[in-house]
């Protein structure tokens, strides 16, 4: 697992953005690849951006994309996990657990105190695994306005 902090410093970058898209496509967001390139440049001049990425032999396996933010409640810093997806032809093979583990061992490294993310109800096997791992799963309504 890599933790890519800076844009430039992110390898195989077509790979990433072929698979960025593969999942927009998945959730329904029509971004293109510039878009993405875009959008992960944007995210990665932030300092409080990583983004995690499960490669071997120059495959791009899986991804994932976390901010880190303070919150009241957490009582210090947290992560929200903003996107977490691996390729179909490499599912149930641990990816996503690792990408998790890897995650949460940043947070461990960072004294992060909490680490949130959110899934489809109808997403069955996010849901256990996440389960797996220690997460409460609760019923939430996400709300969100593009604007």
């Amino acid at each position: 697992m890599e933790i890519y902090a800076l844009y430039d410093e992110v390898k195989n970058k077509e790979q990433v953005f072929k698979l960025i898209k593969q999942q927009m496509d998945f959730i329904g967001s029509k971004k293109t690849i510039e878009d993405i390139n875009v959008s992960l440049q944007n995210a990665l001049s932030n300092r409080s951006a990583r983004l995690v990425v499960c490669a071997e032999d120059e495959s791009i396996k899986g991804f994932a994309f976390f901010n880190l933010a303070s919150g009241l409640e957490s009582g210090g810093d947290y992560i929200w996990i903003n996107e977490l997806f691996v390729s179909p032809e490499y599912r149930r093979q641990g990816i996503a657990k690792a990408l998790l583990e890897a995650i949460e061992s940043f947070a461990k490294d960072n004294s992060v105190k909490y680490l949130a993310l959110s899934t489809s109800t109808n997403n069955a096997n996010a849901r256990k695994l996440y389960q797996e791992l220690g997460f409460d799963a609760d019923l939430t309504l996400w709300v969100d306005k593009s604007l």
